[in-house]
């Protein structure tokens, strides 16, 4: 029986693009797993960069995540410090460039997030149905929502920057079909997975979160990967490129 191909899966646009040399020579310190790169709206220049790296797929859909009403846009923005709109046009792309993959087996990982270890161990909690393995979000974040009423009675709330999944995975097959149903409901991606998961009544591989340590919120020890999320982790990661 051949081997099950194993890769890594990132993605980028125009906005995001500036963080593609540095998680690539952080990923690239203890490992090989060859990469795919989701084109969310690159320039010329990071796409041609792309393909001597790896493998490039253009992920597109037929729905805008810009179609908000006003008082929905200025809920989300109590959510998010950051740019909303800017955010939500990358993050519902996720589940579609994710069923794109080449590989059999893969490792989506946000381009924010700083990989310190190899990725071996991550991709066996995937292995067991329903072959989707994903890090429970942070306690305030799950508080917030069930404070909220995100998703009447979900207390789970999942992060989805870094996920260990198959293509055949039927978590990822509803998620898709989600999206266009519920991205007007809720601010972004991980939150039409978690109504996904919950709805479904799905049973999740948690990953742990030395696999998604949301940088400056818990302490963990000796994190696999640090995830730089929200506009003050992206400071963070232009300080540490000004200081090579």
């Amino acid at each position: 029986m051949p081997e099950i191909t194993r890769g890594v899966l990132v993605a980028a646009n125009f906005e995001q693009e500036w963080m593609l040399k540095w998680w690539y020579n952080h990923y690239t310190i203890l490992n090989d797993y060859p990469i795919c790169f989701a084109d969310f709206g690159m320039s010329r220049s990071a796409l041609n960069w792309c393909q001597s790296k790896g493998v490039v797929i253009p992920v597109h859909t037929t729905f805008s995540p810009k179609m908000i009403s006003d008082k929905q846009q200025k809920h989300f923005e109590k959510m998010y410090y950051g740019d909303v709109l800017e955010g939500r046009k990358a993050w519902f792309l996720k589940p579609f460039a994710m069923k794109k993959s080449p590989f059999e087996k893969t490792i989506w990982i946000d381009l924010d997030c700083e990989v310190k270890s190899n990725l071996k161990e991550v991709f066996t909690y995937a292995d067991k149905p329903p072959h989707f393995s994903v890090a429970r979000d942070l306690k305030t974040s799950e508080q917030m929502h069930t404070h909220l009423n995100t998703i009447p009675g979900c207390t789970k709330y999942y992060n989805s920057g870094v996920i260990s999944f198959q293509r055949s995975s039927p978590i990822l097959k509803k998620w898709i079909e989600n999206i266009p149903l519920h991205f007007e409901t809720y601010l972004s991606d991980q939150e039409v997975l978690s109504h996904t998961i919950y709805e479904e009544g799905f049973k999740v591989t948690e990953l742990p979160k030395k696999y998604n340590y949301l940088s400056g919120f818990e302490e963990i020890e000796n994190p696999s990967i640090i995830h730089y999320a929200t506009r003050y982790g992206k400071d963070h990661i232009r300080k540490k490129i000004l200081s090579i």
